[in-house]
């Protein structure tokens, strides 16, 4: 017996169709597209944009973007949104609306009798009641001294059709997002750097690449020059790494570690950081 939901409109010359034919054949069609994109190349997270961030002391906007749920239908967010963050913290995810019966059935078969339209609808939940596949984390509130963090490792990305090797880009960082750097080799270490954390999530990586830095570049003409300066990188992850910039152990009583951001701007411009990452492949992985 063939389920309703596998039910496709058979043709035939001189027929007459009404709407619901009509409505029918494209649900059948939408179907068959999310059975693609779920089963074929399971590829339930964020395709595009989504980007999360706080905005204010409890309050969150999240970019225009795209994701897919397990049973591979598009979750579109056309402009940004701004939502209140709950005062406890807690995760954000995209979900699909649905203005029909579509969804996730029992023992996680995806069923859908209608093709309904979907709507992106953004809902908070805490870690335990998070229901995976069925809603995409953006990033997690987290309450810390009064005050709310934002953190992006839960993000779930989905799994690019063609998966890169190798990836680069450029990170324009501004200076007041970078933190001072100190040595780790005394008790009371003194600041010898700064750091700053650079992200490379777009790139798709699954496994930890292997990573490669250049010198720093400056845009927005600074009289000053850090192409000298030593690099290094830590905290390598498959979406992001640390970025160090070593200015010296002696700064003096202001050294350009001690600089605030505004003053660092004026002196060495914007900072551009070049990156090129390469993944290895694995015996695990299929062709």
């Amino acid at each position: 017996m063939t389920a309703p939901h596998d039910t496709r409109v058979r043709y035939h010359e001189a027929a007459l169709l009404a709407a619901r034919d009509l409505r029918a054949d494209a649900a059948a069609q939408t179907r068959a597209r999310w059975r693609h994109v779920a089963v074929v190349h399971d590829a339930w997270g964020i395709a595009l944009g989504l980007r999360a961030a706080l905005a204010g002391a409890a309050r969150v906007t999240v970019a225009p973007g795209l994701a897919y749920d397990r049973c591979g239908r598009e979750l579109l967010l056309p402009e940004p949104v701004t939502l209140e963050a709950p005062g406890a913290g807690g995760v954000l995810a995209i979900r699909a609306e649905s203005d029909g019966d579509a969804g996730a059935g029992r023992d996680g078969v995806c069923l859908a009798v209608t093709a309904p339209v979907e709507r992106a609808a953004l809902v908070w939940r805490q870690p335990a009641e998070l229901r995976a596949g069925d809603e995409i984390p953006l990033g997690r509130a987290r309450a810390a001294g009064g005050a709310l963090a934002w953190d992006v490792t839960v993000r779930r990305y989905a799994r690019p059709l063609g998966r890169p090797r190798i990836a680069s880009g450029i990170a324009t960082i501004p200076w007041d997002r970078w933190r001072v750097w100190a040595s780790a080799v005394e008790d009371d270490p003194p600041p010898i750097g700064r750091q700053v954390r650079v992200d490379t999530s777009e790139a798709g990586f699954v496994g930890t690449p292997c990573y490669f830095a250049g010198p720093v570049r400056t845009l927005g003409g600074g009289i000053g020059n850090l192409t000298g300066l030593f690099v290094s990188i830590a905290e390598a992850s498959p979406a992001g790494f640390t970025y160090r910039l070593l200015f010296g152990f002696q700064t003096g009583d202001l050294g350009p570690v001690e600089l605030p951001a505004d003053l660092l701007a004026r002196v060495f411009g914007t900072p551009a950081i070049p990156w090129t990452a390469v993944e290895a492949a694995t015996s695990e992985e299929t062709p």
